[in-house]
């Protein structure tokens, strides 16, 4: 009994005082800074592309990371921010779901694209005469 008696003393307990302050206050963390990766990652792949000394494979890879982490970001940003402030009505679930999918689609071709580079790097040192040619 003493068990249920301090589970409730803690769930009762906020960063703000009240949820409604705490979602907001992370709804706002989680856009600010997301729309600070996504400045962040379309600045870099813009700089990416347009420098000739990266107009080969490993360019165009470190662009598609940055782009498909800009994809991530933006279901944050966009998505998951308000759904966090606003909260998730119980219609929207399927297309929570969809959003999720999406996120982890971008996700995943972050983390492809990182394995690429790495095998694309790998490459360039074991085979350097080469990689020009590759």
């Amino acid at each position: 009994m003493a068990e249920s008696d301090n589970s409730n003393a803690f769930s009762d307990l906020h960063l703000f005082g009240s949820e409604s302050l705490e979602n907001a206050f992370c709804a706002f963390l989680l856009f600010f800074f997301s729309l600070v990766g996504i400045l962040a990652n379309v600045t870099s792949a813009a700089v990416i592309l347009h420098l000739n000394v990266f107009n080969n494979g490993f360019g165009l890879l470190a662009a598609f990371h940055a782009f498909s982490n800009c994809g991530v970001l933006l279901v944050i940003c966009f998505w998951s921010s308000p759904a966090i402030y606003f909260g998730i009505s119980p219609s929207l679930n399927y297309f929570n779901h969809c959003m999720g999918q999406l996120a982890m689609f971008f996700w995943s071709a972050a983390i492809h694209s990182i394995i690429l580079v790495s095998i694309n790097r790998f490459i360039g040192i074991t085979f350097p005469s080469h990689y020009r040619w590759m």
